[in-house]
């Protein structure tokens, strides 16, 4: 199991809860999103030569896992003013809903966050021989199935966002 606390700013258009936008191509809005999740991998290894007997394993891995959403934050700021126009939480979900979606009474979804991804990565290790333990590095590439879905402050956005990380991870192993 993994937590992972992500985040990404860009440059975006806001229309504020009940009032008119003219967009004029213009892009006068940051948005800092900030987003937690907690991830579940499966996958396989397969190493290049026997952990026992080399001092230095190279691996390749790979495989899927689920991710679930399970709290973000907003901030919006006016470029030209300075202004922050919402700051707070809020919910974000996927495009679309891994598998099934949990209806609650009133027929909506309540699983908006929970989705999954693929992973592929290298690795390489230096193997303790006389206790089994080892030092390992590891490249991994997530590819989010479903693009992450923001509508900003009560729907003044309304946004596909694709998602997709590259991580580097140094461990131990007992």
């Amino acid at each position: 199991m993994e937590y992972l606390n992500e985040g990404l700013i860009f440059q975006g258009y806001y229309s504020a809860p009940g009032s008119t936008y003219l967009f004029d191509k213009t892009f006068a809005y940051t948005h800092d999103i900030r987003f937690q999740e907690m991830q579940i991998p499966i996958g396989f290894k397969k190493s290049f030569n026997l952990e026992k007997n080399s001092f230095y394993t190279p691996y390749i891995l790979g495989g899927f896992g689920t991710r679930l959403i399970f709290a973000s934050y907003y901030v919006i700021t006016n470029d030209s003013t300075g202004n922050v126009m919402y700051d707070g939480k809020d919910n974000m979900s996927f495009e679309h809903q891994a598998l099934t979606q949990i209806l609650n009474g009133k027929g909506q979804a309540i699983t908006k966050g929970f989705n999954t991804f693929l992973q592929f990565g290298l690795g390489s290790q230096y193997n303790f021989r006389d206790t089994g333990k080892a030092l390992f590095f590891e490249i991994i590439y997530k590819y989010g199935i479903s693009r992450l879905h923001y509508e900003g402050y009560q729907n003044s956005n309304d946004l596909n966002i694709k998602d997709s990380n590259l991580t580097f991870s140094f461990g131990y192993r007992f």
